[in-house]
Order: structure tokens, then C-alpha cells, then sequence
């Protein structure tokens, strides 16, 4: 004859049961009707487009975890997500002959999910785009050199640029100007669609001459920093030639 010893009854209930989709089944609560057993349970962050396979397993008297045979309410394959509580009972005499204690625990594997894509999963994730091209603008006293800069920059990068200008100095002559440099870049923000990096390194300025040898000592150091928003980039650079500054501005894209 089955018995179900309810007086020495002890339900013991151990953690949290995660689906595959961060969805966590919690606050299961037990309690006793009759010859039955109420098991109470919630489904977080789940909603009403959401269809999951609830299992439910039990340790009885300390054996083995099993699953439940004799149970009816919310389990099985068709449990819709979004409700504020799910509740399966549990048949006991069914399943075993005597109760002294039991052990739960629920399972909630996400089997559908037509969640409409809200409006933020498809913004672009700005923080994902590492390439910056920019048009260069380079100042030595007063001549301007023209060119292009470019960045590969996630939280460590590296920049370069190339700037060139061709002046006529005589009727039949002409001196070329350029710089050109690399740098090492370092993200210090990066914060809903604005980033900012620091960029240091060497700047290499010449020109071309019939009748010169170049610049002594061409290469200098450089500091600067890159900003974004969103898709549009700007860059500032400045190194020092002897007794001249030399600034680099930069604007464009990242993509």
C-alpha cells in the first residue's frame, strides 16, 4: 500500500536552473494539496513571444535525480514565456510509495523566440568600428601641406599619415613639402557612440629641392589625439621643427 508520509515531509530546494538564452527559472516555491504537490516557479526575462520546454526533476529520499512522470500544469515542450507565475502539480502515489524528502529542480530550455528586434539591436554598434580615413591638413609656418590620414584603433591601434605639396619658389623651380608619420594610439572612451584615443609617435618632415639637401635632423616627435561621433572623425596632431610648431588636422570617417 502507498503512503505519503507528509509529517516527515522535507523539500529541499537547491540554486538557479539557466536556459540556454540567459533565461533563468527562480523562486520555486513547494507546497502540499492533499495527496499532491504544488511547485510554483517564475521565469525571468521571459516574454509572451518567448516558447520554452520545462522539465521538472526530483531527488526523492536522497536517490538519484529523475524526471517527473506523473505531472500536469505548466511542463513539457509548449509553456508560453511572459507570465507572472507557472505552477505544475505533481501526482506523488503515482510515482513512488513513500515521500520522507524531496529535492526540485526546474529547467526552462528556450525552444522559440519571435521577439520583434527592437529599435536598439540594430543601431549600429559604433564601438565595433575600428577604421578611420581622414583628409590630412599639415601647417608649417605659413605653408599647408594636403593628404590623407589612416587609423586602425580598437582599444590599442595605430595611425598614419601622409601629406604632400608641391610650391613654386621661381619661375623654373619648384620645392615639394611632406610629412609623413606613424603613430601608436590608445582608446581611453568609448561611450555611446563617442570614442576618443590618444596617438604618439614620429614625424618625418622633408622637401625636395634642385638645390638642397633636405632638412637636418627631419625627424621629430609627435602627440596627438583622434575623436569620433558616431561616423564622423577628427584628428589633432602637433610635433615642433627647431624653432617651428607643426600642426596636423584631420577630418573624415570611421567605418
Amino acid at each position: 500500500m502507498k503512503n505519503l508520509i507528509f509529517t516527515s515531509l522535507l523539500i529541499i530546494l537547491f540554486g538557479l536552473t539557466t536556459t540556454i538564452n540567459c533565461q533563468t527559472v527562480e523562486n520555486i516555491k513547494v507546497e502540499q494539496a492533499g495527496d499532491f504537490i504544488k511547485i510554483r516557479y517564475q521565469i525571468l526575462n521571459s516574454n509572451p513571444n518567448q516558447v520554452f520546454r520545462v522539465t521538472v526533476l526530483c531527488s526523492i529520499n536522497g536517490g538519484l535525480q529523475s524526471v517527473l512522470k506523473s505531472l500536469s500544469g505548466d511542463f513539457g515542450d509548449n509553456v508560453v514565456g511572459g507570465r507572472a507565475e507557472y505552477m505544475v502539480l505533481w501526482d506523488v502515489l503515482k510515482d513512488v510509495d513513500e515521500v520522507k524528502s524531496v529535492d526540485f529542480s526546474v529547467r526552462a530550455e528556450l525552444l522559440k523566440d519571435n521577439t520583434p528586434k527592437n529599435e536598439e539591436n540594430t543601431k549600429p554598434k559604433w564601438e565595433d568600428k575600428k577604421i578611420y580615413l581622414m583628409g590630412s591638413f599639415t601647417q608649417a609656418q605659413d605653408i599647408v601641406t594636403f593628404g590623407i590620414r589612416f587609423a586602425y584603433m580598437g582599444k590599442w591601434g595605430v595611425s598614419g599619415k601622409y601629406v604632400q605639396r608641391s610650391i613654386d619658389v621661381d619661375y623654373n623651380d619648384k620645392v615639394t613639402i611632406f610629412h609623413t608619420g606613424i603613430d601608436l594610439t590608445k582608446r581611453i572612451i568609448n561611450k555611446e557612440g563617442f570614442s576618443m584615443h590618444l596617438m604618439a609617435g614620429f614625424n618625418y618632415a622633408a622637401f625636395r629641392a634642385d638645390d638642397s639637401d633636405g632638412l637636418d635632423n627631419p625627424i621629430t616627435f609627435e602627440m596627438g589625439t583622434i575623436i569620433a561621433f558616431k561616423r564622423i572623425a577628427i584628428s589633432f596632431a602637433g610635433s615642433s621643427y627647431k624653432n617651428y610648431f607643426i600642426a596636423n588636422v584631420g577630418i573624415g570617417v570611421r567605418f
